[in-house]
């Protein structure tokens, strides 16, 4: 009989403790509740530019964050982070994206003109107010403990563009009370690109003529596999690089491909103007010529390179064993025909080409 009065007494004790800690809890929510569903009032400034900025109007309704700085211009802890605020405001698009930055004073001192002055002294220029600019008016909600206690300056608030208020952030949390509000920031800078223009030149009275057979080859230096034909991608003789088409590479290099049989051009007196350089008769005056004419590819001349010449031009024969018809020469490697491509951030650059027919040397 005894164990089960204590029993009870037990029950009886806890209840009282359980209830009060309920309660306290209870209160404690009813409390908090303000904080977290009030929504920033909206107000109306001029800054020290006397451009007008009204919140819900010009920034929340459209998208944008705002994120506000309270401060005073002899503020020593406002001064000494002032280079990290202005950083960033611009690394989140310096008022042009869904995020605007705003330095509103808390000191009837401090007159538009005085922001100004701070602003050219530590190097911001996002939007300041002073008192003239009805800063006090419109930091009294947040400065009054309408969203939490206010310790002093400087103290940075984030309004989402639903009106939401994260408060008093910190320096170190405004980067991650912007990303809570889903703000994105700026896109990406648009890639810089180059153009470049291709002018070919005929040599010697080459048939050679542009058209859809000639290949653009892009290539890489570091990757020898890589290869991607841009001829489609190429309008009027240009084409820009990189493009979404034409993916960026390491050491990019352009080769032009032609093999379309001319059925021009080649005529027995090339034959005869070889035969002469070979008997040293009458020599060859350039670097074409010879290009021409080496028409085995041996880096010499040869009768072979007389034999070769004739089957085609006899039609024994419908290609070179070792050269196209066609080959294209760049000027500025001296005569490569693998060029690889100089890159001038949102420039042009002319590629000039001399095409020499394979055979043709008169």
């Amino acid at each position: 009989m005894l164990d089960k009065t204590k029993q009870i007494i037990f029950v009886i004790d806890i209840e009282p403790a359980q209830m009060l800690r309920s309660f306290i809890f209870f209160f404690l929510s009813l409390l908090s509740l303000p904080l977290f569903s009030q929504l920033a009032e909206d107000f109306t400034v001029t800054d020290y530019n006397n451009v007008d900025h009204s919140l819900y109007a010009d920034h929340l309704d459209q998208g944008q964050t705002v994120v506000i700085k309270i401060f005073f211009t002899s503020c020593p802890p406002c001064q000494a982070q002032a280079p990290g605020f202005q950083e960033f405001y611009e690394n989140w698009g310096s008022g042009t994206a869904d995020v605007e930055f705003f330095e509103i004073s808390n000191k009837s001192f401090d007159s538009n003109n005085s922001v100004k002055n701070y602003a050219n002294t530590y190097g911001t220029d996002m939007p300041g107010v002073g008192k003239n600019g009805g800063s006090l008016e419109a930091i009294e909600q947040f400065t009054s403990g309408t969203f939490g206690p206010f310790f002093g300056t400087p103290t940075y608030a984030v309004i989402a563009p639903d009106g939401t208020v994260q408060w008093d952030v910190g320096f170190a949390g405004i980067e991650t009370a912007i990303e809570n509000t889903g703000a994105i920031g700026p896109p990406p800078p648009a890639p810089a690109t180059t153009t470049y223009n291709i002018f070919t030149e005929n040599y010697n009275g080459s048939s050679y003529i542009h058209n859809t057979n000639t290949q653009y080859i892009m290539g890489s230096d570091t990757d020898p596999n890589y290869e991607l034909d841009i001829s489609s991608f190429i309008i009027n003789g240009s084409f820009e690089y990189p493009s979404l088409d034409i993916p960026e590479v390491d050491a990019p290099h352009l080769k032009l491909i032609n093999n379309t049989n001319p059925q021009t051009g080649l005529s027995p007196l090339d034959l005869i103007i070889i035969q002469k350089h070979l008997l040293q008769i009458d020599l060859f005056t350039n670097d074409f010529q010879y290009l021409a004419a080496d028409i085995n590819n041996s880096g010499s001349i040869t009768p072979l390179d007389l034999i070769e010449l004739q089957k085609v031009i006899l039609e024994i024969n419908t290609s070179f064993n070792q050269k196209d018809f066609f080959q294209f020469y760049i000027f500025e490697c001296n005569n490569c025909q693998q060029y690889t491509l100089p890159f001038i951030p949102n420039g042009e650059h002319d590629i000039h080409v001399t095409v020499v027919q394979t055979g043709n040397v008169n």
